[in-house]
């Protein structure tokens, strides 16, 4: 059969196993499942068409296999429960493919251009679309769905605009339909600051895979991407530390992977029969295309966060280990590799410094509850885990006994910020540039102000930068300290810091051993 796939499959240097090009394996950087909120379709944008660009791996790929589900997952406390449903179908018009900016191919489902998707399904794959792709190509995908005015669509990605992605709306598929190849910005009502998520594929799998590991992640919102702007992500979409560790170039090359994990959830809650075994209903489908053959190689368990339980220890442990005992009940033989948690801190000032924090219930450094968790990954929890990849440690976090470094990006304002303390503002001038997508948050007197910066301009010792936030109305002069913090939830005092921002997060990513990769099965 591998005769009459397109596309040349150049040896990769380090293969880990013996590939198999006839088998369907997941592809996409960026690839993320369902979750968020519903989109209620507006009269004059009900057709719906995104433009979402993933990476491909550093080996040839063809025959590809896109899905479309009719769920989406919850996130935080109750999360990744699979009950997040439009109540009423939506119609996908058409899904197109193309590769590093070439013509788009159109793909079919059981032979037709369109599909209804039902609200609650699992969904349909396009049929196999063969078109060569070659190593670390982008991919485009523009998919165009509807429904009536008032009904819900289901959210799955927020748009990285800075990379080139696209949402279009319109009242009619004609108008969208001529999009395709363009960069034409983005429908103003749909491209918001607060970045609602809208509909494309999930689960992507392709053939050509050259043996290198190509783990699932299950995970929560700290291996998701939580925290990491869309306006920071990389060149192959990429956010959160771990896609971005993985994806990374390194000696031992990129690792195509696929994150089934959603922000919040928990160990108890994960691959469970009462709405959380969807996801996995779909990868079965795979399996039964690649006649028995998974598409993918091992388990990569990040999760940890979610799983602290006031009930004690031996509840927190007993409840990360069931995931993998059900897992390997699906999976037999599969190997789990666990991915480190970050660290658990609190503080008083913002994580300005090191004095201001403390620690959050279990994460005291360093015999918390979490950390106890830990160091039973690291022992193999009962023989459940076939390999740890430690993070605290490389990315210099024991070094601050378990709180977050001092800010990397420290500065002032150039100007004053604000005029009279009523008019709000979402501009500030700073004597040093930030970067798009940093944090930044400055105090005056007992108000700290937070801010995401969504552009730059200016010379140095003016840098203007827009922002996105609610809108300050505080007075803050000229040489007040503007700062990036490495982590920072809400504007509770002692603020958690559960989730690292950008900075914290590219830092996690480069620190980490690339060596780590190979112990991946």
């Amino acid at each position: 059969m591998a005769q009459d796939y397109a596309g040349n499959r150049p040896a990769f240097g380090n293969p880990r196993m013996s590939g198999d090009p006839d088998r369907y394996m997941f592809w996409a950087s960026g690839a993320r499942m369902p979750s968020g909120a519903l989109v209620t379709a507006q009269a004059d944008t009900r057709f719906v068409m995104t433009k979402l660009i993933f990476g491909s791996p550093q080996y040839a790929i063809d025959h590809l296999r896109l899905h479309y589900s009719g769920f989406a997952c919850t996130e935080g406390s109750n999360s990744p429960q699979e009950t997040v449903l439009p109540g009423n179908a939506m119609t996908v018009h058409g899904v197109w493919v193309s590769v590093n900016g070439g013509p788009a191919t159109a793909c079919r489902f059981a032979g037709a251009a369109d599909l209804s998707v039902a609200s609650g399904s699992t969904g349909a794959w396009t049929d196999d679309l063969s078109l060569a792709v070659p190593p670390e190509s982008l991919v485009t995908v523009y998919t165009l769905y509807s429904t009536a005015a008032g009904e819900r669509q289901i959210p799955v990605y927020q748009i990285t605009s800075r990379r080139g992605e696209r949402v279009w709306g319109a009242d009619n598929a004609a108008a969208l339909v001529a999009l395709i190849g363009s960069d034409t910005a983005s429908t103003a009502s749909l491209d918001s600051m607060s970045f609602p998520a809208y509909y494309g594929p999930d689960f992507m799998v392709a053939k050509g895979w050259d043996g290198r590991p190509v783990p699932l992640i299950v995970c929560d919102s700290i291996g998701e991407r939580q925290a990491d702007s869309p306006l920071a992500a990389d060149a192959r979409r990429n956010m959160g530390w771990l896609r971005r560790w993985l994806d990374r170039a390194g000696p031992l090359g990129r690792t195509p992977h696929a994150v089934i994990g959603l922000p919040g959830a928990a160990s108890k809650r994960e691959l469970i029969a009462a709405n959380a075994s969807r996801r996995w209903d779909i990868i079965d489908q795979i399996v039964a295309m690649n006649g028995g053959r998974r598409p993918f190689t091992c388990i990569l368990n990040q999760m940890g966060r979610n799983d602290y339980d006031s009930g004690g220890y031996a509840v927190m442990r007993a409840n990360w280990k069931a995931l993998n005992d059900r897992i390997l009940v699906r999976h037999p033989g599969t190997p789990i590799v666990a991915v480190g948690q970050v660290i658990h801190p609190n503080s008083t000032d913002g994580f300005r410094t090191l004095a201001g924090q403390g620690y959050q219930l279990g994460g005291e450094w360093p015999n918390g509850l979490r950390y106890q968790l830990e160091a039973d990954k690291a022992a193999g929890m009962d023989g459940t885990v076939a390999a740890y990849i430690e993070v605290v440690r490389p990315a210099g976090l024991s070094d601050t006994q378990g709180r977050w470094p001092e800010p990397f990006f420290v500065t002032q304002l150039a100007q004053q910020a604000g005029t009279d303390g009523t008019a709000t503002y979402d501009m500030i001038t700073l004597v040093d540039a930030p970067e798009i997508g940093d944090t930044l948050q400055w105090t005056s007197g007992a108000t700290a102000d937070i801010a995401t910066v969504v552009a730059i301009s200016g010379q140095p010792g003016a840098w203007s930068c827009r922002l996105h936030y609610a809108g300050s109305r505080t007075v803050a002069p000229a040489g007040t300290e503007v700062f990036a913090p490495n982590a920072n939830d809400g504007v509770n005092s002692p603020r958690t810091g559960t989730h690292p921002r950008p900075r914290m997060i590219r830092h996690i990513a480069a620190s980490v051993p690339q060596q780590d990769k190979a112990k991946l099965r």
